[in-house]
C-alpha cells in the first residue's frame, strides 16, 4: 500500500522567499468531500523578523475570507538532527492550536512545521 494511493498529495508552495514580502499566500485547495488536511512545511533560514502562519477558508478559490484555528506542531530539532529518543527532526513537540502562529526566526530556522486543518 503506497501513501498516494490512500491520500491526496498536493504541493501548494515551492521554495518561498519569506524575506521578499510580508504576505506570501500559498495556493488554495478545494476541501469539498475532504474532512482533514495536513501541511508539511520545511522552514529554512528565516529573515530577521518573525513570520506568521495563517490558514483561511474561502467561498471561492484563492479567497481569504475567514481565518481558521488550526492544529500545529514543530519538530523538536532542526532538520536532519537526532539528539536522543525525545529530540530529533522527526519527533514532534506537543500539539497546539492557533489562528495566527508567530514563527520566531531565531528559534525555528531549519525546522519542520506540521499544520493540520479539520
Amino acid at each position: 500500500m503506497k501513501f498516494p494511493e490512500n491520500y491526496k498529495v498536493v504541493p501548494i508552495a515551492s521554495d518561498m522567499d519569506v524575506n521578499a514580502s510580508a504576505t506570501n499566500p500559498c495556493d488554495s485547495i478545494n476541501m469539498t468531500n475532504f474532512h482533514h488536511a495536513t501541511f508539511i512545511v520545511n522552514l529554512q533560514t528565516l529573515g530577521g523578523a518573525a513570520l506568521y502562519c495563517k490558514v483561511y477558508s474561502g467561498a471561492t478559490d484563492a479567497s481569504l475570507d475567514s481565518a481558521l484555528t488550526f492544529h500545529y506542531a514543530f519538530a523538536t530539532a532542526t532538520i536532519s538532527t537526532y539528539t536522543n529518543a525525545t529530540t530529533a527532526s522527526d519527533i514532534l513537540a506537543a500539539d497546539s492550536t492557533s489562528a495566527n502562529l508567530s514563527i520566531a526566526h531565531a528559534t525555528y530556522d531549519n525546522y519542520m512545521l506540521i499544520v493540520e486543518v479539520s
